[in-house]
């Protein structure tokens, strides 16, 4: 680096160690006896201060550009940082962002403002098979939305809606997060998180096979309603891994009017059977 000493006399250029040089072994008004290779410059000292000073605020606004651009870029990057999809406003970081089914649903939702934890489950399987049947999502994430899905599905006679959202939430974040894959099996987190909201047992039992009163629990027999058993009468069978007597009653006229009457449901004798019209 150059600096000019202008003088009354002349113009002198000299490098950064001529002017540390010039300010070391400079008397005022002349060389000192070290010698000094510089001219006797009236007032060099000054003006040697003065380059310096410049050097110095030179120095200072690179410094401060530099800062200054390394601002901008943090800013740049931190606007640019991918964020979740399950909520519009979320600001955690994730490594893939994913398709939520609450922002995928059509028709009269497109606007609405439906959260996450809002959905019910028509809600959540319609937004979900909106996502699936997408064209640009790939097959791995197909795959593993359907079975996520289906597992969901069948689930939803066991845990309630509310922790199978909180199961599904978790299972997508860690998507989200890298930490997991649409290949991998979202067993490794079902007891720790669906546990806590198991159903009672006479939630999750299943209306086709019973119909509880006050008196008593009647069980009939889904496969005598179809003409498919091969047993006559009562007998043992497997409910839920639970040994249960089921009856050869109509299930239609049972669950309708509390009557027991012993012909299938298909049957033409059954008083509920579509009557054909003459």
């Amino acid at each position: 680096m150059l600096y000019t000493l202008n003088t009354t006399s002349t113009l002198v250029d000299v490098t950064q160690e001529d002017v540390i040089h010039l300010k070391y072994h400079m008397y005022p008004g002349g060389c000192n006896t070290g010698g000094c290779y510089a001219p006797n410059i009236p007032h060099v000292s000054w003006w040697i201060e003065k380059a310096i000073i410049i050097s110095n605020s030179s120095d200072s606004d690179t410094d401060s550009d530099s800062s200054s651009k390394r601002k901008k870029h943090k800013k740049s990057k931190k606007s640019k940082k991918t964020k979740s999809g399950i909520k519009a406003k979320s600001s955690d970081k994730v490594k893939t962002q994913l398709l939520w089914p609450q922002s995928a649903l059509q028709y009269e939702y497109v606007n609405e403002q439906v959260s996450f934890n809002n959905l019910d489950m028509k809600l959540f399987t319609a937004g979900e098979l909106e996502i699936i049947t997408r064209a640009d999502i790939s097959e791995i994430e197909r795959k593993g939305r359907l079975n996520l899905l289906k597992k969901i599905t069948y689930y939803s006679q066991i845990y309630s809606w509310k922790g199978l959202l909180a199961f599904y939430a978790a299972w997508l974040r860690k998507i989200e997060l890298g930490q997991n894959k649409w290949s991998d099996d979202p067993s490794v987190i079902e007891l720790p998180i669906l546990t806590p909201y198991v159903l009672s047992k006479s939630k999750f039992s299943n209306s086709s096979f019973k119909v509880e009163s006050k008196d008593e629990t009647i069980w009939f027999c889904t496969l005598y309603n179809r003409n498919r058993c091969t047993y006559h009468g009562s007998h043992q069978t497997s409910i839920r891994g639970v040994q249960r007597t089921v009856q050869h009653i109509c299930a239609v006229c049972w669950k309708k009017d509390r009557n027991k009457l012993y012909h299938p449901e298909c049957s033409s004798s059954c008083p509920q059977f579509p009557q054909k019209k003459e």
